[in-house]
């Protein structure tokens, strides 16, 4: 079974496979992905597939021109990535959001759906208990990491690096604050519309933390 792929400077691809396969089993023990200068990919994976990567530990996406989104919504609901330990996401000119925009889940209110738009993530659309490692280069368009309608759960995150996001604005929201009890090291470089890294909102003293900022 398939464990690990890598796809770099493949031109003319435009998606990995079909949402409709039929043998999705094939990748059911799909432990890595690194896509690199994959310029006419627009999505990494419908989210009929993503659902059985339960296994899935790394996503890498470098340099890919269109890429809009992780996850094209071809269907609605949630998916979980329980073993999802690493993420790392740098130079996507194009991308706005974890989840295209298409499509948000049913159970979804319109606030939390004008969050979608805004965050890159939202937890009413995936989870993501085990992240440890988070590193975001070259990302123009996003103003928010994580939706504070909809936090994701971030117990596990330790490592968190941000750089060249011109738009963002701020990094850490109150309710995000509360579970990164792990956290232990923070980069945030040339972005230069952040107003605040931590938005405490009176909620999350600092004690609560044991970061080291770099």
């Amino acid at each position: 079974m398939l464990e690990s792929l890598l796809l770099i400077k493949l031109i003319n691809l435009t998606k990995i496979c079909s949402s409709h396969i039929s043998s999705a089993k094939s990748f059911n023990r799909l432990k890595v992905i690194r896509v690199k200068s994959c310029d006419k990919m627009e999505v990494l994976f419908p989210l009929s597939l993503l659902r059985g990567l339960t296994q899935l530990e790394e996503i890498e996406v470098v340099s890919c021109k269109l890429l809009r989104g992780i996850v094209d919504a071809d269907d609605c609901g949630k998916v979980e990535l329980q073993n999802l330990r690493v993420m790392k996401l740098h130079h996507l000119p194009n991308i706005k959001n974890f989840f295209t925009a298409r499509t948000a889940p049913s159970s979804s209110t319109s606030e939390d759906q004008v969050g979608t738009q805004i965050a890159f993530f939202n937890g009413q659309q995936v989870s993501i208990p085990s992240l440890e490692s988070l590193k975001m280069e070259g990302l123009p368009n996003i103003k928010e990491i994580w939706s504070n309608e909809s936090p994701l759960e971030l117990s596990n995150l330790r490592y968190l690096e941000v750089v060249q996001c011109k738009s963002l604005l701020k990094v850490i929201s109150s309710k995000s604050l509360v579970d990164l009890h792990k956290l232990h090291s923070i980069c945030i470089r040339d972005c230069n519309s952040v107003q605040e890294i931590f938005d405490l909102d009176g909620q999350a003293p600092m004690e609560m933390l044991r970061l080291r900022m770099s």
